[in-house]
Order: C-alpha cells, then structure tokens, then sequence
C-alpha cells in the first residue's frame, strides 16, 4: 500500500486551485491565437475582443490574478488508484480542506451559499467542494481540478429524447439551446455534450468532458462534433456576442451506453475563461 504524506497533499491540491484560476486552459488560448493569426471572418470587434481575451489571460497569469472575477465552485474529478492511502485522515476530507485554504490564500472570490432558500450565508471558503471519483487500479492518485462559473453553469442542460430521435433531431436541440444562450455566458465557448447514460451520469459526464482527455476520440464523436462546431458558428453569436466568428472554440463528445427506452442529451458549457489544472501523486 502506497502511503501519501497529507499535508504535502494538502499543499500541493491548495497550489494547484489557486494557479488554476489564474490561468487559462493552454489549449484554447493556442487555439484563439491560430483563429487571430489565420482566420479571415473575423470582424473588427470579433479580433479586438479575442486581442483583449489574450492580453486579459496574459497579465492574470504575470501578476498571479484570478483570470475571471467568478472563481466558480470548486469541482474535483479523481481517480484514486485501489492501493493508495493518505498518512492521516480522508482524501475527501484532504481535498476540502486544500479548497478552503486555496480560495482564501489566493484571494479567490467566495461564491457559495449555504442554504438556496434563503440564499445565506455566504460560505467563508467558498466551501463545500464538489467532488467526484473514480476508484481505479494502481498506486496512484490523479485530481483534474476545474473552477465552474455561475454564468456557465445556469444556461447548461439535458433533455431526454426518444429513441427514435434522429442525430439531426439532436443536432438541432443544441442549436436552437446556443440559439438562446446567446451570449449570456461569456463566448467563445466551449462545450461538453454527452449522449446516453442516465439522468445523472448523463449530466456529470457533459461537464467532464470539458476536460479534454475524457471525450470520445472515435470516427462518430469527432463527426457529430465538427458538425456541431459549424452550425453553432454559423449562428454568429461570436466573441462576448459581437457576431461573426467565433461562437465555439471546440466541442467535445462523449456517448454512454443507455437504456432501450432512453436517449438522454446534456450540454455542458464553458465560458471562454476555461480554467482546468491537473496534479498527480
């Protein structure tokens, strides 16, 4: 049995909140820079607010400041290897505990409230995280960390269809969702979209597959994904909603088994602040 120390884990998990809110996922800003360097549809306020985009990311990372004011509710994906343990206490208890130092050291925002009827108290550390697990084979523990935005997360959605729903159905039921975001949640987007499952692993595996290296790779996913892409961009909703082009940065697919009787369709949305940070031990 592998032992981790706890508060070196504890450290390190408080390390990686904090500079995973001061940077911009590393992919999306290649991307935006590529988009700025080759694209030709881009309208004057589209390139000037994709310029700010990247200044803003830029100077967030140099001078160690939240990239977005909304520091979101902290959300944890692990996968905790079956042979593995901390020194002391709980990882859950560990990872909450590196949450709460994090949002107060870092100077992150403090979103959370403690009870949703009456919308008080704001939580001190912004805490409860949230998170979520995977027990797998191995030694070794692996935690993708993701701050989650309110704006994004209010226009995020599942629908179920029936089966005999066409892809071109589905299709369709993204568009016109994107149609009526509009540009409420901040875009260029980035979106998770899962097909299959249940209710709730439907819903949670939209949000994860905003991190890349869990969306489906496979000749139909990538398919259905640039087809997405396209018809969103045609939209023109465009950066911060100033029309033209980009309306999405990149969509990612994951399809789940599902029941006979069901076809469940959830989308997960991303702001253009997409801040996604990994650590291993």
């Amino acid at each position: 049995m592998k032992i981790i120390n706890y508060d070196l884990f504890v450290k390190k998990i408080c390390e990686l909140c904090i500079k995973t809110n001061y940077s911009v996922d590393e992919q999306l800003t290649k991307q935006i820079k590529k988009e700025l360097e080759s694209s030709k549809k881009l309208s004057k306020l589209s390139k000037i607010a994709l310029e700010l985009f990247l200044e803003n990311a830029k100077i967030a990372e140099e001078q160690e400041l939240p990239v977005c004011q909304d520091t979101g509710i902290a959300v944890f994906f692990v996968e905790l290897g079956n042979n593995v343990k901390l020194s002391k206490k709980t990882i859950n208890a560990a990872l909450q505990e590196a949450a709460s130092q994090a949002y107060i050291k870092g100077n992150l925002r403090k979103s959370i409230i403690q009870n949703p009827l009456t919308r008080k108290p704001i939580s001190i550390d912004n805490s409860p995280a949230v998170i979520h697990y995977d027990i797998v084979a191995g030694s070794n523990i692996r935690v993708w960390f993701m701050p989650k935005g309110g704006g994004s997360e209010n226009v995020s959605t599942i629908k179920f269809f029936n089966p005999s729903n066409s892809e071109k159905d589905i299709i369709n039921f993204v568009i016109e969702h994107l149609k009526n975001v509009g540009a409420k949640a901040c875009p260029p987007y980035k979106l998770g979209i899962c097909l299959g499952g249940t209710f709730e692993y439907c819903a949670l595996m939209s949000k994860k597959v905003l991190i890349d290296e869990f969306a489906d790779t496979n000749r139909q996913a990538l398919q259905l994904s640039r087809k997405i892409k396209k018809a969103i961009n045609d939209l023109r909703i465009g950066p911060q909603g100033f029309g033209e082009f980009p309306s999405v940065m990149k969509v990612n697919i994951k399809l789940l088994p599902a029941h006979i009787a069901m076809l469940p369709v959830a989308i997960s949305i991303s702001c253009n602040a997409v801040r996604i940070g990994k650590i291993e031990f």
